[in-house]
């Protein structure tokens, strides 16, 4: 076997990683529901607990030089009311070799209300650096592409958080999928003791449709 050629300061791996990095953050900007999911659920008469919450994502590119060069602001709310936010977050995106993966770091501000919206007003973001968030190591989400997508991984049983809401520690895991039109994400977490605590009681993804560029 050849041995793999090497280019000034860079592998060819690398090289395809940093391509990999450019598209994934194209691909993961925009605007994404899953209402079309939810209706076809409803139309099925599926039974009410499995059908999918309504969810909405805000991901938009922003610039926090402290988080590498590309970086999203992301907003996920419920119902289409833009009131109910479930989840605001400072989204990483590197190149890991090791892993021949794009790692995703995650990010949660201490004060969410200080930050709304900041897609609108980017002010809100200036001078924002890693130490003023919170970070779980082993938390990070693995990115592949394959062909005409990309998929999604936690390493299993790393991302291990202590939850104020239970005041039990979970495990989360989560795999999604990624293209230039959809994102689907499956995220669910286990208590100890592998009692549910959250995610589609199905085990199916929400199946997100990217309905605009941001």
């Amino acid at each position: 076997m050849l041995a793999e050629q090497k280019l000034p300061g860079k592998t060819r791996k690398n090289i395809q990683l940093e391509k990999d990095l450019k598209l994934i953050s194209k691909w993961f900007a925009g605007y994404f529901d899953n209402r079309e999911q939810v209706a076809e659920e409803k139309a099925k008469n599926t039974e009410p607990e499995l059908i999918h919450e309504q969810i909405h994502g805000i991901f938009a590119r922003v610039e926090i030089p402290a988080f590498g060069k590309n970086v999203l602001y992301v907003k996920q709310y419920m119902d289409d009311d833009p009131s109910q936010v479930y989840r605001q977050r400072i989204y990483s995106f590197h190149t890991n070799e090791k892993e021949e993966a794009i790692e995703l770091r995650i990010y949660a501000f201490f004060d969410d209300e200080a930050y709304m919206d900041a897609h609108l007003e980017p002010s809100k973001l200036s001078g924002l650096t890693p130490e003023k968030m919170s970070f779980k190591q082993g938390c990070e989400l693995f990115w592949q592409r394959k062909d005409n997508h990309f998929l999604g991984y936690m390493k299993e049983g790393a991302c291990r958080v202590c939850s104020k809401k239970i005041g039990k520690t979970i495990t989360i895991t989560d795999d999604c999928y990624l293209d230039r039109e959809q994102l689907w994400i499956r995220d669910r977490a286990m208590d100890e003791d592998g009692n549910y605590v959250f995610g589609h009681k199905g085990n199916i993804h929400h199946k997100m449709k990217k309905q605009y560029d941001i």
